[in-house]
């Protein structure tokens, strides 16, 4: 009999240090869910975070890809736009070229043997020269019917570039008449026979 209550004793002080290390066992776990959840909650903020930053590089991406196709439009567009300028300007050059070959003579006819009037047919070639490329790029409306058109079936056109070159015409004709001695108006009737 005292041999069990030796033993009871040794069972009941080996339950209390065994309740004593659940205890502390439970503690230690609740600690650890404590941490876990603790990860958890910083972990699902990461990937929330990590979503939102995706989304927006996306975002940037798609801005930055449409930006670029912008450029490259625009600076087609450009190129585009310099090679037409170009060509129109080439255009021009050739179609002045040809204008001023194409009157090279009358710097002949009126500056033969006098400076004078070689310097003064620079002006009225450069005066012509404009008149012609004005005239070059109107083009006169359709004609009306027969009733609406003058005699003799010529139909009169009336423009302000026309009516401009007609004046700056005869004045610069006038000054290179002019330009040696005797009468201007003798000079200018004989220079301008038909």
């Amino acid at each position: 009999k005292r041999v069990n209550n030796e033993e009871l004793k040794k069972l009941q002080a080996r339950r209390g240090e065994m309740e004593k290390e659940l205890d502390e066992l439970n503690q230690e776990i609740f600690h650890l869910e404590g941490d876990c959840n603790t990860k958890e909650a910083s972990l699902k903020r990461l990937h929330f975070q990590y979503d939102q930053s995706k989304a927006q590089t996306e975002r940037q991406l798609d801005v930055s890809r449409e930006r670029k196709q912008r450029i490259e439009a625009l600076t087609a567009q450009i190129e585009e736009e310099k090679l037409k300028r170009k060509r129109e300007r080439n255009a021009f050059e050739q179609q002045l070229e040809e204008l001023i070959n194409k009157h090279k003579w009358m710097a002949e006819f009126y500056g033969r043997g006098d400076p004078h009037q070689t310097s003064a047919v620079l002006p009225f070639l450069i005066a012509l020269t404009s008149c012609l490329l004005q005239a070059a790029r109107f083009q006169p409306p359709r004609a009306g019917p027969v009733a609406d058109q003058p005699e003799r079936g010529h139909r009169v056109v009336s423009h302000p570039a026309m009516s401009s070159c007609r004046g700056r015409f005869l004045k610069d004709r006038k000054v290179i008449v002019q330009g040696g001695d005797g009468d201007a108006d003798d000079r200018e009737k004989e220079a301008w026979q038909p």
